[in-house]
């Protein structure tokens, strides 16, 4: 039931930082990239970060920002695409949390998406923000694999 992070998928610095942590992924999830699949899967998480203790105000950052980057995976990565799917993973470990969400889309230069949204005034916009909004709720935001993966971390204090 549990894994420890793999290798393979992360930097030598989230490996240290795992090991330090001791991170584990005890949430993972593969699934149909519909809105309805993604709302099912964020409560089942909520109910994990809920049940591990974090406190409120960390648990809606956390909930915000995965529903973005789900959403995200979702409407920019699959293009709604049903017949794609999502890879939906968290680990706990002291004191961190980490997300890893995937899609199965032709990824984005993230750099060129973070240097499109550095004006304020985009929070106004309808559409164009997620990325912003999940920078600002989330200690850490990285992205893996030329833009199909985002990883986000909460840290204590």
């Amino acid at each position: 039931k549990e894994n420890v992070l793999g290798t393979s998928s992360l930097s030598n610095a989230a490996n240290a930082e795992r090991e330090e942590t001791g991170l584990v992924f005890t949430f993972k999830e593969d699934l149909p990239s519909t809105v309805p699949a993604i709302g099912k899967a964020l409560r089942r998480f909520m109910k994990q970060v809920h049940s591990r203790g974090f406190a409120p105000e960390v648990r809606w950052r956390v909930e915000t920002a995965t529903h973005e980057a789900l959403l995200n995976a979702h409407n920019h990565g699959n293009r709604a695409d049903p017949r794609k799917r999502i890879s939906f993973q968290a680990a706990f470990g002291r004191g961190t949390m980490v997300v890893r969400i995937t899609d199965q889309g032709e990824g984005f230069d993230p750099d060129q998406a973070r240097n499109s949204h550095v004006d304020e005034s985009a929070v106004l916009k309808p559409s164009g923000r997620g990325l912003l909004m999940i920078r600002s709720l989330a200690s850490d935001v990285q992205f893996e694999d030329r833009g199909r993966q985002i990883v986000l971390t909460w840290k204590e204090g």
